[in-house]
């Protein structure tokens, strides 16, 4: 039976999650992708699906980092297709964006 394609770890300053996939990612990006603080994809990975997922995070402002290999060693034991995103526990928005919210909630 195939592991979920997640796992939750705890960094210095937050939770996040840990995605992998080319598929659950770019269903991220299509979906939710302020969620997402960056990616990490293995150098040398390519193809048509991977260069749209490159697409898709740079059209959003979504950081991109190629890396010769992950880290974390529970990574390396799941079917990653060369490809993580680092996704937060809540959705983010631009400092402009931001302020107009608020400055939309006070002046009503």
């Amino acid at each position: 039976m195939a592991s979920p394609p997640h796992k939750r770890t705890t960094t210095q300053d937050e939770a996040t999650s840990l995605v992998w996939g080319v598929h659950p990612i770019l269903e991220l990006l299509r979906t939710r992708p302020r969620t997402i603080h960056s990616l990490l994809i293995l150098k040398g990975k390519g193809g048509s699906k991977i260069q749209t997922v490159i697409d898709l995070a740079r059209e959003h402002g979504v950081k991109v980092k190629f890396v010769s290999r992950f880290n974390t060693q529970d990574v390396q034991k799941k079917n990653h297709q060369g490809i993580i995103a680092n996704v937060m526990p809540q959705a983010t928005i631009p400092e402009d964006e931001f302020i107009l919210c608020i400055a939309k909630f006070w002046f009503v």
